[in-house]
This record gives structure tokens, sequence and C-alpha cells, in this order.
């Protein structure tokens, strides 16, 4: 994954797209299916911590079974009044392809 990281960051700032800066992309969530398939420790007692956020970028694979669940998560926050919400939905399940793709299009988002 980090090389596929340097390469859209490095598309995308050489497109002025996006500036030179330092990613840190730690994985919130290691029980997760996909942090299995990189065999990351699975820990039993992972807990979930609030932040702050500029924008939020919600993003989903229109065949992932989560799609309802964040469009819907979508939905309440908007209701709560958050502002800057973003919400991209592209082909394919809960995957790389789709992850890639949301990157290149937050990376984006974050120096209009």
């Amino acid at each position: 994954m980090k090389r596929i990281l340097c390469i859209i960051l490095d598309n995308l700032i050489a497109a002025g797209k996006a500036k030179p800066m330092f990613v840190v992309m730690p994985n919130g969530n290691p029980n997760q299916y996909a942090a299995q398939t990189l065999g990351i420790p699975v820990k039993a007692d992972v807990k979930q911590y609030a932040s702050g956020f500029d924008v939020l970028s919600l993003s989903c694979g229109e065949e992932d079974n989560r799609i309802d669940g964040m469009k819907d998560f979508k939905a309440k926050l908007e209701e709560k009044g958050y502002k800057g919400v973003v919400w991209e939905q592209y082909p394919g399940g809960h995957e790389w392809k789709v992850w890639r793709r949301n990157l290149a299009s937050f990376v984006q988002l974050i120096f209009k």
C-alpha cells in the first residue's frame, strides 16, 4: 500500500492538484477484514476515538454491504449541522480499488 500511496500522491503533486505533504495513515480499526489481509495483528480491545475535522470525506464501494450504513451516517451528520461532509461512492466493494480512488479525491479536497 505504501508504494501505491506514493504513486497517487506523486501524480497529484505533479499535476498541481496537491502540495507536498507528510501522510500518516494509521489503521484505525485493525479488526476489519482488510487489515487482517495485511497481516496486522488483531486486537480484541480496539477503542474508537473522536476527532475534529475541516473536511470529512466519506466514501464506499457501490457493492459494499456497508453502503447503506455509510449513507445513513452521512445523513445523521448533516442533520446535526456538520458542514463539509463529502460523500462519494465508487464501483466495487470493500476493497483497495475503491479506497485508492477515494484517497486521490480526498487529497485534492484538502487543498481547495
